[in-house]
């Protein structure tokens, strides 16, 4: 496409509140809703740094737009929509990407998955755009690829687009990487890990877990059954009944199975030591975290999770997790994580229950949390940095350094980190 704009970049971000973050942004303040530094606010940073103009569209459901000198953000609410109705969705996305392209003129494209199919970005490659790919999540839930015709299909195309057309693509865990490396059948150009960044000020004074009993286990996130909280529920049960009074379990979140969960612990007389606390404000998630002793993450095989955010977060409070295998967290926490298999609601308990009662164990992982929590507060694997990066040599005609992920033969078993 001629008249391509290096200056200009368009980014098609998630779901989340990307002009309130820029009127936070524009007020010299960091969004004070997230925990983490959110992704936008980064790209803020970097557009002027790089004396860049941005046009972001977000996915948010409430309608809205800021401008802030060459900062534009419009939220564009999106229903998916699913067989037909989908593919009509497909089609006005499209539409929509190509007006916004043929009006800005952009030299780079920043776009996170769950925006549009990728393979209808391919279009924009061939005209001399740069396609940056983000995913925050799995391609398929680790250790799930999908076996049938049309999502093999779906695949293949994925991997065209990431083998050819993608110019870089960003990956929050390992397991991304190395799932679009199968897809793709070789590995893309500038394929690259990133980090969720945080700061480091936000968790210097954290409190050591309380001493005395009982033993509190927090869960944070969406109250779906695919994130696991119904064999939460069931490990709680487990372990009430081993162990009566010894152990309370904390749920954070909100969601679609709210009424549903509320009726599964009155059911099974569990209101005693299972709090619903609902949807936290940061601080007030914060403070009660601080007052657990660790976090339990069991999301199910029907979920692909990137790299869950709640896993980070525990291991930086110095509490540690206990994750499913579709939270691909070892490789990047380490001994601070402790993994089972998604549904294995003993294995869970039983992992909670060593915690609980084998003090120099918890005292272990805890030390192993200290020494995991520190890439996430300075290092080059950082969002914000490797996305300065990408757009800095996009700008200048810099190669870019690509991440190496293990291969699959090489990832750690499960037997291995397993006790």
């Amino acid at each position: 496409m001629p008249l391509l704009r290096p200056k200009v970049i368009l980014y098609y971000a998630g779901p989340g509140d990307v002009a309130g973050t820029l009127r936070f942004w524009a007020d010299g303040r960091r969004d004070p809703r997230e925990t983490s530094l959110t992704y936008s606010g980064m790209v803020f940073d970097i557009i002027r740094d790089t004396g860049s103009t941005l046009y972001a569209y977000a996915r948010n459901v409430r309608t809205d737009q800021i401008d802030s000198g060459d900062l534009h953000v419009t939220h564009r609410p999106f229903s998916a929509g699913r067989g037909l109705g989908y593919l009509t969705a497909q089609c006005a996305l499209f539409i929509r990407i190509l007006r916004d392209v043929i009006r800005h003129r952009p030299k780079l494209m920043l776009v996170q998955e769950g925006t549009i199919e990728w393979p209808l970005l391919i279009p924009f490659a061939l005209a001399g755009i740069r396609i940056v790919a983000d995913l925050q999540c799995s391609l398929w839930p680790a250790g799930n690829r999908p076996t049938g015709f049309r999502a093999r299909v779906r695949m293949a195309l994925w991997g065209l687009f990431f083998r050819h057309f993608a110019w870089a693509t960003l990956g929050i865990s390992p397991e991304i990487l190395r799932q679009v490396r199968a897809i793709a059948r070789r590995a893309p150009r500038n394929l690259l890990l990133t980090l969720s960044p945080y700061v480091r000020e936000d968790f210097d004074t954290v409190r050591p877990a309380p001493a005395a009993p009982p033993f509190n286990i927090l869960y944070a996130g969406r109250i779906e059954q695919n994130k696991g909280i119904y064999d939460l529920v069931d490990a709680a049960r487990r372990l009430h009944t081993a162990h009566p009074g010894r152990f309370n379990w904390h749920l954070c979140g909100n969601g679609n199975e709210d009424e549903n969960l509320q009726k599964a612990i009155d059911a099974g007389g569990a209101r005693s030591y299972i709090t619903p606390h609902g949807q936290l404000t940061r601080d007030r998630l914060l403070d009660l975290w601080q007052n657990c002793h660790a976090t339990l993450v069991p999301t199910t095989s029907g979920f692909p999770e990137g790299l869950n955010r709640v896993a980070i977060e525990s291991v930086l409070l110095y509490r540690p997790a206990v994750v499913t295998t579709v939270v691909p967290a070892f490789e990047v926490l380490g001994k601070a994580t402790r993994v089972v298999a998604p549904g294995d609601v003993p294995a869970m308990a039983t992992e909670i229950e060593h915690l609980a009662t084998d003090p120099a164990h918890y005292q272990q992982m805890v030390d192993a949390c200290a020494a995991a929590r520190e890439r996430f507060f300075d290092s080059p694997e950082l969002w914000g940095n490797v996305v300065r990066r990408v757009i800095v040599a996009s700008q200048q005609g810099h190669a870019l350094t690509t991440s190496t992920p293990p291969t699959p033969e090489a990832s750690e078993p499960l037997e291995a980190i397993a006790p």
